[in-house]
């Protein structure tokens, strides 16, 4: 079996159109939220760290979660961990988590930025998420671990084939067309769209 998971760093705008082209493919993806980048609501005088681009409101990131997409943390501040202390970590992993869960959002997953992933993130991230994305690679299945992988989306997109779980890594997603195609890709291959939390538990 093939297995691929549509993932989305950061928290940006496009995700809303983004889950609609998912969801007409009967697709799911994981967005991935760093807690500085989301609003109550629009404001567009608000510094943004990425360019060109508004972020999502908490609104937004519920209606995601209803319609059975995946939310996981990407943390508070969007920093490498590999350089953090250790209560910088802990703000980053339980902090984010408590925040999370004060808006009804409940992610069973981190995700590292920056791919900022050691042994110590992974010590204090095991009473805190059951499962977390360390750096970029390859999973094969079956998963023998609770740390998953991504590529950047052409390479998992490539990747693709029997025995091997794929994690396609977008970002700001600004061309909807080109994205749809990839979708249409994806499902011409027969790989199985799963979320993070699902694969990583077979």
């Amino acid at each position: 079996m093939k297995y691929f998971t549509f993932s989305f760093d950061d928290g940006y705008e496009s995700w809303v159109q983004v889950a609609l082209l998912l969801e007409k493919y009967g697709y799911r993806g994981s967005f991935n939220v760093t807690l500085r980048y989301v609003a109550n609501r629009r404001v567009d005088s608000r510094p943004r760290m990425f360019p060109a681009s508004d972020t999502l409101t908490w609104r937004e990131i519920a209606a995601l979660q209803d319609r059975g997409h995946e939310i996981t943390s990407h943390g508070l501040r969007h920093i490498d961990y590999v350089d953090a202390t250790d209560m910088e970590l802990y703000a980053e992993l339980k902090v984010a988590k408590d925040i999370f869960a004060s808006r009804g959002i409940y992610p069973k997953v981190f995700t590292c930025p920056f791919n900022g992933f050691n042994k110590r993130v992974d010590d204090m991230s095991k009473d805190i998420y059951p499962y977390i994305r360390g750096k970029v690679g390859i999973n094969h299945v079956p998963v023998e671990s609770r740390i998953y992988h991504c590529l950047s989306w052409p390479d998992a997109v490539k990747s693709i084939t029997d025995n091997v779980w794929s994690v396609g890594a977008w970002h700001d997603v600004t061309d909807f067309e080109r994205f749809e195609q990839v979708i249409q890709q994806v499902k011409e291959t027969g790989a199985k769209v799963v979320l993070v939390e699902e694969m990583m538990k077979q």
